[in-house]
Protein backbone atom coordinates (compact mmCIF):
# COMPACT_ATOMS: atom_id res chain seq x y z
CA UNK A 1 0.00 0.00 0.00
CA UNK A 2 1.51 3.29 -1.14
CA UNK A 3 1.15 6.22 1.30
CA UNK A 4 1.20 8.64 -1.64
CA UNK A 5 -1.63 6.78 -3.38
CA UNK A 6 -3.63 6.65 -0.14
CA UNK A 7 -3.25 10.41 0.36
CA UNK A 8 -4.24 11.11 -3.24
CA UNK A 9 -7.29 8.83 -2.99
CA UNK A 10 -8.44 10.41 0.27
CA UNK A 11 -8.19 13.88 -1.27
CA UNK A 12 -10.82 13.00 -3.88
CA UNK A 13 -12.94 10.42 -2.02
CA UNK A 14 -15.28 11.75 0.68
CA UNK A 15 -16.66 9.58 3.45
CA UNK A 16 -13.73 7.19 3.91
CA UNK A 17 -13.82 5.84 7.45
CA UNK A 18 -10.98 3.36 7.63
CA UNK A 19 -7.89 1.78 6.13
CA UNK A 20 -7.42 -1.98 5.74
CA UNK A 21 -3.68 -2.61 5.58
CA UNK A 22 -2.55 -5.98 4.19
CA UNK A 23 0.91 -7.18 5.26
CA UNK A 24 1.27 -9.22 2.08
CA UNK A 25 3.60 -12.25 1.82
CA UNK A 26 4.99 -11.53 5.32
CA UNK A 27 6.24 -7.99 4.57
CA UNK A 28 4.84 -5.20 6.78
CA UNK A 29 3.19 -2.19 5.20
CA UNK A 30 4.88 1.20 5.54
CA UNK A 31 3.20 1.70 8.88
CA UNK A 32 4.85 4.95 9.97
CA UNK A 33 3.61 6.98 7.00
CA UNK A 34 0.26 5.18 6.79
CA UNK A 35 -0.54 5.59 10.49
CA UNK A 36 0.26 9.30 10.21
CA UNK A 37 -2.20 9.59 7.31
CA UNK A 38 -4.83 7.66 9.28
CA UNK A 39 -4.36 9.95 12.27
CA UNK A 40 -4.59 13.08 10.12
CA UNK A 41 -7.86 11.92 8.53
CA UNK A 42 -9.32 10.31 11.68
CA UNK A 43 -9.47 6.86 10.07
CA UNK A 44 -9.84 3.51 11.81
CA UNK A 45 -7.00 1.14 10.92
CA UNK A 46 -7.55 -2.62 10.57
CA UNK A 47 -4.53 -4.85 9.85
CA UNK A 48 -4.72 -7.98 7.72
CA UNK A 49 -1.81 -9.88 9.25
CA UNK A 50 -2.92 -13.28 7.89
CA UNK A 51 0.52 -13.86 6.33
CA UNK A 52 2.67 -11.92 8.78
CA UNK A 53 2.95 -13.73 12.12
CA UNK A 54 6.02 -12.26 13.83
CA UNK A 55 6.71 -9.56 11.23
CA UNK A 56 7.68 -6.19 12.67
CA UNK A 57 8.37 -2.54 11.97
CA UNK A 58 11.32 -1.63 14.14
CA UNK A 59 10.69 -3.38 17.45
CA UNK A 60 6.91 -3.26 17.07
CA UNK A 61 5.08 -6.35 15.83
CA UNK A 62 2.42 -6.14 13.16
CA UNK A 63 -1.05 -6.53 14.58
CA UNK A 64 -0.40 -3.93 17.29
CA UNK A 65 -0.80 -0.77 15.20
CA UNK A 66 -4.51 -0.71 14.34
CA UNK A 67 -7.78 -0.92 16.21
CA UNK A 68 -7.79 -4.64 15.40
CA UNK A 69 -5.86 -7.19 13.37
CA UNK A 70 -6.63 -10.59 11.88
CA UNK A 71 -4.22 -13.54 11.67
CA UNK A 72 -4.83 -16.74 9.70
CA UNK A 73 -4.00 -20.22 11.01
CA UNK A 74 -4.47 -21.98 7.66
CA UNK A 75 -2.02 -24.90 7.18
CA UNK A 76 0.36 -22.98 4.89
CA UNK A 77 0.72 -20.00 7.23
CA UNK A 78 3.76 -19.27 9.41
CA UNK A 79 1.71 -20.45 12.40
CA UNK A 80 -1.09 -22.98 11.98
CA UNK A 81 -3.76 -24.75 13.98
CA UNK A 82 -4.93 -26.69 10.93
CA UNK A 83 -7.60 -24.06 10.18
CA UNK A 84 -9.09 -20.96 11.73
CA UNK A 85 -7.59 -17.67 12.77
CA UNK A 86 -7.38 -14.99 15.44
CA UNK A 87 -8.52 -11.41 15.95
CA UNK A 88 -6.42 -9.23 18.25
CA UNK A 89 -7.47 -5.86 19.67
CA UNK A 90 -6.93 -3.67 22.71
CA UNK A 91 -10.47 -2.25 22.42
CA UNK A 92 -12.77 -3.98 24.96
CA UNK A 93 -15.87 -3.17 22.88
CA UNK A 94 -14.42 -4.70 19.73
CA UNK A 95 -13.22 -7.72 21.69
CA UNK A 96 -16.69 -8.34 23.09
CA UNK A 97 -18.27 -7.94 19.65
CA UNK A 98 -15.79 -10.45 18.20
CA UNK A 99 -16.58 -12.93 20.98
CA UNK A 100 -20.28 -12.68 20.17
CA UNK A 101 -19.75 -13.02 16.41
CA UNK A 102 -17.83 -16.29 16.81
CA UNK A 103 -20.35 -17.67 19.30
CA UNK A 104 -23.57 -17.51 17.21
CA UNK A 105 -24.19 -13.92 18.32
CA UNK A 106 -24.60 -14.71 22.02
CA UNK A 107 -23.58 -12.29 24.76
CA UNK A 108 -24.33 -15.05 27.27
CA UNK A 109 -25.90 -18.48 26.98
CA UNK A 110 -29.11 -18.30 24.89
CA UNK A 111 -29.02 -14.47 24.82
CA UNK A 112 -28.62 -13.46 21.16
CA UNK A 113 -27.46 -9.89 20.56
CA UNK A 114 -26.65 -10.15 16.83
CA UNK A 115 -26.37 -12.51 13.90
CA UNK A 116 -23.28 -14.64 14.29
CA UNK A 117 -21.93 -18.04 13.44
CA UNK A 118 -20.04 -20.86 15.09
CA UNK A 119 -16.37 -19.98 14.66
CA UNK A 120 -15.31 -21.38 18.03
CA UNK A 121 -11.87 -22.99 17.98
CA UNK A 122 -11.60 -26.50 19.37
CA UNK A 123 -9.30 -27.21 22.31
CA UNK A 124 -7.28 -29.60 20.14
CA UNK A 125 -6.69 -26.87 17.55
CA UNK A 126 -5.73 -24.42 20.29
CA UNK A 127 -3.24 -26.93 21.72
CA UNK A 128 -1.67 -27.30 18.27
CA UNK A 129 -1.46 -23.51 18.04
CA UNK A 130 0.27 -23.20 21.41
CA UNK A 131 2.86 -25.73 20.26
CA UNK A 132 3.32 -23.92 16.95
CA UNK A 133 3.64 -20.55 18.72
CA UNK A 134 6.60 -21.87 20.71
CA UNK A 135 8.37 -22.60 17.40
CA UNK A 136 7.31 -19.48 15.50
CA UNK A 137 10.59 -17.59 15.94
CA UNK A 138 12.58 -20.68 14.92
CA UNK A 139 10.45 -21.24 11.83
CA UNK A 140 10.58 -17.58 10.84
CA UNK A 141 14.36 -17.60 11.22
CA UNK A 142 14.52 -20.58 8.85
CA UNK A 143 12.30 -18.79 6.36
CA UNK A 144 14.56 -15.73 6.52
CA UNK A 145 17.65 -17.91 6.14
CA UNK A 146 16.15 -19.62 3.08
CA UNK A 147 15.12 -16.26 1.63
CA UNK A 148 18.65 -14.92 2.07
CA UNK A 149 20.07 -17.94 0.23
CA UNK A 150 17.57 -17.53 -2.62
CA UNK A 151 18.45 -13.85 -2.92
CA UNK A 152 22.18 -14.57 -2.97
CA UNK A 153 21.68 -17.18 -5.68
CA UNK A 154 19.42 -15.08 -7.91
CA UNK A 155 20.44 -11.46 -7.36
CA UNK A 156 22.36 -11.14 -10.65
CA UNK A 157 19.43 -12.18 -12.89
CA UNK A 158 18.28 -8.96 -14.54
CA UNK A 159 15.04 -10.37 -15.97
CA UNK A 160 13.36 -10.77 -12.57
CA UNK A 161 12.91 -8.66 -9.45
CA UNK A 162 13.53 -10.16 -6.01
CA UNK A 163 11.67 -9.27 -2.80
CA UNK A 164 13.29 -6.57 -0.70
CA UNK A 165 13.30 -5.95 3.03
CA UNK A 166 13.17 -2.27 4.03
CA UNK A 167 15.73 -1.23 6.61
CA UNK A 168 13.17 -0.74 9.38
CA UNK A 169 11.11 -3.88 8.67
CA UNK A 170 11.34 -7.58 9.55
CA UNK A 171 10.02 -9.68 6.65
CA UNK A 172 8.93 -13.19 7.74
CA UNK A 173 8.64 -14.56 4.17
CA UNK A 174 5.31 -16.32 4.23
CA UNK A 175 6.06 -16.29 0.52
CA UNK A 176 9.23 -15.52 -1.44
CA UNK A 177 7.65 -13.69 -4.35
CA UNK A 178 9.43 -12.77 -7.56
CA UNK A 179 8.32 -10.19 -10.11
CA UNK A 180 8.78 -11.59 -13.64
CA UNK A 181 7.54 -8.93 -16.09
CA UNK A 182 7.37 -10.89 -19.35
CA UNK A 183 8.06 -14.55 -18.68
CA UNK A 184 6.10 -15.40 -15.50
CA UNK A 185 3.91 -18.15 -16.89
CA UNK A 186 6.74 -19.78 -18.86
CA UNK A 187 8.94 -19.75 -15.76
CA UNK A 188 6.15 -21.36 -13.70
CA UNK A 189 5.80 -24.10 -16.32
CA UNK A 190 9.58 -24.62 -16.36
CA UNK A 191 9.69 -24.96 -12.57
CA UNK A 192 6.76 -27.39 -12.61
CA UNK A 193 8.66 -29.52 -15.14
CA UNK A 194 11.60 -29.49 -12.71
CA UNK A 195 9.35 -30.72 -9.89
CA UNK A 196 9.33 -27.37 -8.08
CA UNK A 197 6.04 -25.91 -6.92
CA UNK A 198 5.60 -22.25 -7.85
CA UNK A 199 2.30 -20.43 -7.39
CA UNK A 200 0.72 -17.15 -8.44
CA UNK A 201 -0.68 -15.26 -5.45
CA UNK A 202 -2.94 -13.77 -6.73
CA UNK A 203 -3.91 -14.01 -10.43
CA UNK A 204 -7.11 -11.92 -10.20
CA UNK A 205 -7.08 -8.47 -8.56
CA UNK A 206 -9.95 -8.18 -6.08
CA UNK A 207 -11.73 -5.42 -8.00
CA UNK A 208 -11.86 -7.71 -11.06
CA UNK A 209 -13.60 -10.57 -9.22
CA UNK A 210 -17.33 -11.13 -9.93
CA UNK A 211 -18.56 -9.89 -6.55
CA UNK A 212 -16.71 -6.59 -6.74
CA UNK A 213 -17.76 -6.12 -10.36
CA UNK A 214 -21.40 -6.50 -9.28
CA UNK A 215 -20.79 -3.88 -6.59
CA UNK A 216 -19.51 -1.45 -9.20
CA UNK A 217 -15.76 -1.64 -8.59
CA UNK A 218 -14.85 -3.43 -11.82
CA UNK A 219 -13.65 -0.25 -13.54
CA UNK A 220 -11.58 0.95 -10.59
CA UNK A 221 -8.08 2.21 -11.38
CA UNK A 222 -5.67 -0.17 -9.66
CA UNK A 223 -2.75 -0.30 -12.13
CA UNK A 224 -0.18 -1.60 -9.63
CA UNK A 225 -2.45 -4.44 -8.49
CA UNK A 226 -3.16 -5.35 -12.11
CA UNK A 227 0.53 -5.29 -13.03
CA UNK A 228 1.42 -7.39 -9.97
CA UNK A 229 -1.23 -9.97 -10.90
CA UNK A 230 0.52 -10.40 -14.25
CA UNK A 231 4.06 -10.60 -12.83
CA UNK A 232 4.18 -12.22 -9.38
CA UNK A 233 5.39 -15.78 -8.84
CA UNK A 234 6.03 -17.31 -5.42
CA UNK A 235 8.69 -19.99 -5.04
CA UNK A 236 9.23 -22.32 -2.05
CA UNK A 237 10.80 -20.78 1.06
CA UNK A 238 9.16 -22.73 3.91
CA UNK A 239 11.22 -23.82 6.94
CA UNK A 240 11.31 -27.52 5.99
CA UNK A 241 13.59 -26.73 3.05
CA UNK A 242 17.29 -27.50 3.46
CA UNK A 243 20.37 -26.16 1.67
CA UNK A 244 20.11 -28.82 -1.04
CA UNK A 245 16.49 -27.87 -1.75
CA UNK A 246 17.38 -24.19 -2.06
CA UNK A 247 20.29 -25.02 -4.35
CA UNK A 248 17.95 -27.05 -6.58
CA UNK A 249 15.46 -24.16 -6.82
CA UNK A 250 18.19 -21.64 -7.64
CA UNK A 251 19.74 -23.97 -10.22
CA UNK A 252 16.37 -24.53 -11.92
CA UNK A 253 15.65 -20.81 -12.19
CA UNK A 254 19.13 -20.06 -13.49
CA UNK A 255 18.65 -22.70 -16.20
CA UNK A 256 15.54 -20.94 -17.49
CA UNK A 257 15.98 -19.11 -20.79
CA UNK A 258 13.93 -15.87 -20.74
CA UNK A 259 14.58 -15.11 -24.41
Amino acid sequence: MSPDAVSETLSRTPGVQGLLMVHLYGLPCRMGALMEIAKRHHLTVIEDAAQAHGAAVGARKVGTFGAAAAFSFYPSKNLTTGEGGMVVTDDPGLAERARMLINVGQSSQYVYEMLGSNYRMTEIAAAIGIGQLARLDEHNARRRQNAKALTEGLRDLEWLTLPREPRDATHVYHQYTLRVPRHRDRLAQHLAACGIGARVYYPTPIHRSPLYRRLGYGEARCPEAERAAEEVLSIPVHPALGEEDIHRIVHAIRRFDPH
